[in-house]
């Protein structure tokens, strides 16, 4: 299948690479099924939505630890293109963006493959992408990355009647340490919550972003709000 579908990329005229990649994720989100080891494809808006609450930065190293397809690479990627164009122009900056930038590590051979081609076909020319268990204690890499963005693979059985994501974000600040967490209760993602998932104006993704980077007006709301500050010493 994947053969098929670089091979009918191929011979479509499509002019660039943004092009070629994004038909070539939309075909992976209609092959994609759940693998046995937990593979599960994030929905591309959430990807988004994470990367936009980290904020790459054109000197970071990158990585996922867990590629599967390489979707929070590829949107990465693409942030920097749009927010960071003038890296382009400084030839080691340019040089670091494809050839040290992206790390991808998994152990599933067919999706190694399937990610590096994803970041080929959105113009990385050299993405860091190995077989690799990252939590293994062969893996010897510490201190290398500036930003990790994951989706954990795991295993067993679920009660799909109150199942929810949560997404953590950590900075490691090298001294001191957490007093205060920020949480807020995401309701609508902008699409419908049925199996249909068609869009929907409802959507919380942009007051999230925009919250997230103003915390400090974030301190004297209260817990009965959608987002609010909980003390260390409470949680």
């Amino acid at each position: 299948m994947l053969t098929k579908l670089i091979d009918g990329i191929d011979s479509l005229e499509l002019g660039d690479s943004d092009s070629k990649g994004d038909l070539y994720e939309y075909l992976l989100s209609k092959v994609a099924t759940a693998g046995a080891n937990g593979q599960f494809r994030i929905p591309r808006h959430i990807i988004r939505m994470m990367v936009e609450l980290v904020r790459p930065n054109p000197k970071d190293w990158i990585c996922d630890p867990a590629m599967g397809s390489a979707g929070f690479l590829v949107e990465a990627r693409t942030y920097l293109r749009e927010r960071e164009e003038e890296l382009f122009f400084d030839p080691e900056l340019n040089r670091h963006f494809h050839e040290d930038m992206f790390f991808g590590f998994d152990m599933d051979r067919t999706m190694l493959r399937i990610g590096a081609m994803n970041m080929l076909l959105h113009g990385v020319d050299n993405p860091g992408i190995e077989y690799c268990d990252s939590l293994s204690e062969n893996n010897t890499d510490f201190e290398k990355y500036t930003l990790v963005l994951a989706n954990p693979p795991f295993k067993g059985s679920l009660d799909y009647e109150g199942v929810s994501t949560a997404i953590l974000v950590f900075t490691k600040t090298g001294a001191g340490g957490t007093e205060k967490v920020w949480f807020y209760d995401m309701k609508a993602d902008g699409f419908s919550l049925d199996d249909k998932r068609q869009p929907v104006q409802e959507n919380d993704i942009p007051d999230i972003v925009r919250r997230y980077h103003n915390q400090e007006k974030e301190a004297e709301r209260k817990r009965t709000e959608q987002s609010f500050f909980v003390k260390l010493s409470e949680i």
